[in-house]
């Protein structure tokens, strides 16, 4: 029982704190100490009834004790029918002894009231309050308890009414101040477990979204905002995944100021917008280099999202962030295989673009020349055919290195693709020091490259165009450096030339020209003249070479060393040239028949003729049989550049050639790359001398020498010697006396049509 009372009385904090709950422990304890000082009060008060005859009194104390212990221990019970059989029992007892003990027991029935505010509440209590009253009223008026009242002794009704009211209010005073403290009481424990059970959610919640941070891979944190600290805010949160990467203990981080993970490679600009974000207590997403505990960087995409309270205030920061290293590992390999070459490591075409749109921009502002240089590399080609493309890479390599050696820190080295290198230099202020970067990057070029035991030769044209002077139009600028460095390989190569307007008209009719071509074929434009080539020992005209002609409709005759290059470029000489060949077919067929038998027109075949191509071809050999011509007829002449390649395909379509009874005709030898190496493995009937030795040719001269070697070496390899470009009779007398076969030049004949050609050899007849 004394146990119960003390569990009565401590508070329960695993029990639910509401009303019911609490008048239920209030009920309880009031049943035991009803027990137990009624147990001790019992004894006298039973003792004392019997001497003073009052027997029933005892009996009325055991019913009632009985009655609690009943309700006290049937806790199973209904709580109200428990409250009102106390209630009820009190009023009994206070009724009783109201009736044989006196007013004086009128305390009972003060009780009741009181008791029902404490266990059933207001209403209840209000009809307690008003049955005792009653009761009192009428049980004073009825029975006339005496006891003094002054003034009213002879009036009962009255002298119990104002006992009543007095009863009344007092009884309403302390029921109404139970009931409206208990009120208040259930209130505050509504509001206490209402309170009690946000805080359970929102710590479930909290731990719910704890363990989900904890276990996610972003990295989390959570930052108190401190606007008047210089930190600006600290971190109380963090998960994991960030104390992970970071390398830092929790307590290492908690307390610490955001810019924990700042460090020398965070940008300035980064912390700046930051800081002003969290501050501000304004959203904010960022991408930014962070550091770890160790000084190690690493970039982080990071997400900062205020979090509002319930005032609407901002005072805390969440930062979810995100580990992009490999993504931005990856961007830079993008960007770097985007703007910089990969063999060389220079910057591509795409990034040269943007640094001379800098520079030019830099120069509309300041006034200062840009120079635009382009560098091409002067048999290169040869280079990579004979050793391989792997040594040709080194070689573009290293000449990669020489240039950059030739400029400054300021200034831009590209690489635009195969031979062609670019430099951009911004900020010119003499173009004297522009010159002496071309000759630099030409001296050093032109030194021999080691290459894995190989040794290579090269040299360097350049054409170097400048802004404003030259314009500022970036495409302009570029097309003009590419005018200026044909115009260098033009004038002989390892040298360089600056851009002149006169290059750009060269240009414009260039791209005339080669307009025009397209249909220069198709309306009668292109004619073959012949040159004939004569016998230097009996002076008879036995062979000729047919070259072709244009003459445009406006601009009038057109050089083949125009025209001929564009028809390769643009892929039309395959038709011009199969076109020549049926011409002089035609004309050798005639010829042979009017003139001499063993006739021989020598026909040029362009080094692309010989490649593989899927456009439609003529084959010569098929139509020299259709038209009933024997191979002999025609002689085809190569240049020795063509020999360069040694590709099986090659050698196949020569000698099928040969096979057809078509002589081979080495044309311009002793200026090509190597020309000696080849002669030995294709099968060349005549060897033509370029005109370059025949040009000096004098007695004693170094052309003599050449001369007199070429023919020698000639004709123990059993070809035929065909100088071109004789003009003088001293010339044609020196290649004679040296035993040079036959001549070709301006002494005998200019190229001429076909109808004059015929008559040429009449009058030689």
């Amino acid at each position: 029982m004394f146990r119960s009372i003390h569990q009565t009385l401590t508070v329960d904090r695993q029990m639910p704190m509401d009303m019911r709950h609490w008048r239920e422990r209030l009920l309880s304890t009031i049943l035991a100490v009803v027990l137990v000082l009624g147990s001790v009060a019992a004894v006298p008060s039973a003792i004392l009834a019997f001497h003073q005859g009052h027997p029933s009194v005892a009996v009325m104390d055991v019913l009632a004790l009985a009655w609690v212990a009943f309700v006290w221990r049937r806790r199973t019970l209904d709580y109200r029918l428990r409250a009102w059989s106390l209630l009820g029992l009190m009023y009994m007892v206070g009724l009783w002894l109201m009736l044989t003990v006196g007013p004086v027991s009128q305390i009972y029935l003060l009780a009741f009231p009181a008791m029902a505010a404490l266990l059933l509440g207001m209403r209840p209590a209000l009809l307690a309050l008003v049955v005792s009253a009653l009761t009192l009223l009428v049980l004073g008026w009825l029975v006339d308890a005496r006891f003094p009242t002054p003034g009213f002794d002879d009036q009962p009704l009255v002298k119990w009414t104002v006992v009543t009211v007095n009863f009344a209010f007092v009884g309403a005073m302390i029921t109404l101040s139970c009931a409206a403290l208990l009120a208040g009481l259930d209130r505050s424990l509504t509001r206490h477990r209402q309170i009690a059970d946000s805080l359970s959610l929102a710590n479930q919640e909290l731990h719910l979204t704890s363990a989900a941070a904890a276990r996610i891979n972003d990295l989390v944190m959570i930052t108190l905002r401190e606007p008047d600290s210089p930190a600006g805010s600290r971190i109380v949160f963090a998960n994991e995944a960030f104390l992970r990467r970071t390398g830092h203990a929790r307590e290492q981080v908690l307390g610490q100021p955001h810019a924990l993970l700042y460090g020398p490679d965070t940008a300035a600009e980064d912390r700046q917008r930051i800081d002003q974000a969290v501050r501000a207590g304004e959203p904010i997403r960022i991408e930014l280099v962070v550091h770890d505990r160790a000084g190690g960087a690493f970039w982080l995409e990071q997400d900062i999202t205020p979090i509002l309270d319930e005032q609407g205030e901002a005072r805390h920061a969440a930062w979810v962030a995100r580990d992009i290293g490999q993504r931005k590992k990856a961007e830079a390999l993008i960007w770097q295989q985007a703007h910089y070459d990969s063999l060389t490591g220079l910057p591509n075409r795409q990034l040269l673009r943007q640094r001379l749109e800098q520079a030019l921009a830099a120069s509309a502002a300041d006034g200062h020349v840009v120079a635009l240089m382009f560098i091409d590399l002067d048999h290169f080609k040869e280079v990579n055919d004979t050793l391989g493309h792997d040594l040709g890479d080194l070689l573009l390599t290293e000449a990669a290195r020489r240039i950059r050696q030739c400029v400054g820190d300021s200034d831009t080295v590209a690489r635009l693709g195969g031979d062609e290198f670019t430099v951009v230099i911004p900020r010119v202020c003499d173009m004297e020091r522009v010159d002496h970067v071309a000759r630099q990057i030409i001296d050093l070029l032109v030194q021999p490259f080691r290459l894995r035991g190989e040794r290579a030769y090269v040299s360097a044209s350049i054409g170097i165009t400048q802004a404003p002077q030259d314009g500022t139009d970036i495409e302009a600028l570029l097309k003009q450096a590419d005018q200026a460095l044909y115009a260098a390989k033009d004038a002989g190569r390892r040298r360089f030339c600056h851009f002149t307007a006169e290059m750009e008209a060269a240009a414009r009719l260039h791209m005339r020209v080669a307009t025009d071509l397209r249909t220069a074929l198709g309306d009668g434009q292109l004619s073959v003249h012949y040159q004939p080539i004569v016998t230097l020992a009996t002076g008879e005209v036995h062979k000729a070479e047919a070259l072709l002609r244009w003459r445009h409709p406006v601009l009038g005759p057109v050089g083949p060393a125009v025209f001929i290059p564009i028809a390769e470029s643009s892929g039309q000489i395959d038709e011009i040239g199969d076109w020549a060949f049926r011409q002089a077919a035609g004309q050798v067929l005639r010829w042979r028949s009017l003139f001499h038998a063993d006739f021989q027109v020598s026909v040029n075949k362009s080094p692309l003729q010989f490649r593989d191509s899927d456009a439609p071809r003529l084959d010569w050999a098929d139509h020299l049989h259709a038209i009933g011509l024997p191979g002999n007829a025609l002689s085809v002449e190569i240049t020795e550049g063509l020999l360069l390649d040694s590709s099986d395909e090659l050698s196949r379509q020569l000698q099928s050639l040969r096979d057809a009874g078509m002589a081979l005709s080495l044309d311009d030898f002793g200026t090509g790359y190597s020309s000696l190496s080849y002669l030995q493995h294709f099968p060349i009937d005549f060897l033509k001398i370029d005109q370059a030795f025949v040009r000096d040719l004098k007695p004693g001269s170094t052309a003599m020498v050449l001369c007199r070697a070429i023919v020698a070496m000639a004709h123990d390899l059993g070809m035929t010697v065909i100088a071109e470009g004789v003009e003088t009779a001293e010339q044609c007398a020196l290649l004679a006396s040296v035993g040079c076969d036959h001549g070709q030049g301006y002494l005998f004949a200019k190229p001429m049509p076909a109808d004059e050609f015929e008559r040429f050899l009449r009058a030689t007849l």
